[in-house]
């Protein structure tokens, strides 16, 4: 359940917001994907792949605070699960901020957005629950009636109950969205993240990599980075943390069903660089239902 601060969190930002909300919107999400590399090992004949499935749902208030200024106020709660993966089921409830600043009139007008979050994370596994806290900024606009750009910072804290999820990072992210048709929108992006991130190996490949199998620096690396033997994906495995690069690149088509209803697609590819070379490459196909009401 949620921290009695990130409730007090959002109360007080809510009771500031609400007596001049202007609209109230509610969103549902459903997502399944299937995920090659889910269970994110460097050793490719270790790899665990598997579905994800994710049910979110959002209520969002806006505030008109001038002209160009305005503020969203939104609340999440979500549930996920990985079907062979039980111990990684996760509540999570959250709380997000957002000004945004439209520099001009029209349709074309460069918006500048600045948020905030705050989020709990309940995991089956409770070693990897954790409380998150978030902060971003982006540059949108649109260049034609049908181009739209975006580019941003953000950054992420998480603050586990065990040091292997005990992870902080930022990257940089850029989007290219076409409304090719009235109700079909097809988009690309990619970010770069530097920072923590949390990896999984086997029992034998783990003994080696501390051992000195794979050289003296994986050796010496690894036996400075916290690390336990969690079972996660199978009996012996380990769960440790690394610092690393992670490039992510996207797309996605997203016809429309109705005024009010998306149905996305999306295919990611993620590539994880370590401090001392080791690769992890994650692959996952996605089909989200989204409804606004």
């Amino acid at each position: 359940m949620p921290t009695p601060r990130l409730l007090l969190a959002a109360l007080c930002v809510l009771g500031l917001l609400l007596p001049a909300a202007r609209a109230m919107t509610f969103t549902a999400t459903a997502t399944s994907a299937w995920v090659e590399n889910i269970s994110r090992t460097s050793s490719a004949r270790d790899a665990k792949d598997g579905d994800r499935h994710r049910l979110a749902a959002t209520a969002s208030w806006h505030r008109q605070l001038n002209r160009d200024w305005q503020a969203t106020a939104t609340t999440t709660a979500a549930w996920q699960t990985e079907p062979d993966f039980t111990a990684l089921d996760t509540w999570q409830f959250g709380f997000d901020l957002t000004l945004m600043r439209k520099f001009g009139l029209g349709p074309l007008a460069p918006v500048l957005q600045a948020n905030a979050g705050l989020h709990q994370a309940d995991v089956r596994e409770s070693g990897r629950s954790r409380t998150e806290t978030t902060a971003g900024l982006t540059v949108a606009k649109r260049l034609t009636t049908t181009w739209r750009v975006a580019a941003g910072m953000d950054w992420t804290q998480h603050y586990a109950k065990l040091a292997p999820f005990d992870v902080r990072n930022h990257r940089a992210h850029g989007s290219l969205t076409w409304d090719f048709l009235p109700s079909w929108r097809v988009a690309l992006g990619g970010s770069r993240q530097w920072g923590d991130i949390t990896a999984n190996a086997t029992w034998p490949v783990w003994g080696r990599a501390l051992a000195g199998v794979f050289g003296a620096a994986v050796r010496d690396y690894y036996n400075s980075e916290p690390w336990l033997t969690t079972s996660t994906y199978g009996p012996g495995w380990v769960a440790y943390r690394v610092d690393a690069r992670t490039d992510i690149w996207w797309a996605e088509l997203a016809p429309a069903l109705g005024d009010h209803t998306a149905l996305p697609l999306r295919y990611e590819h993620i590539e994880v660089r370590n401090r001392v070379g080791v690769r992890y490459v994650t692959e996952m196909w996605s089909l989200s239902v989204l409804h606004r009401f």
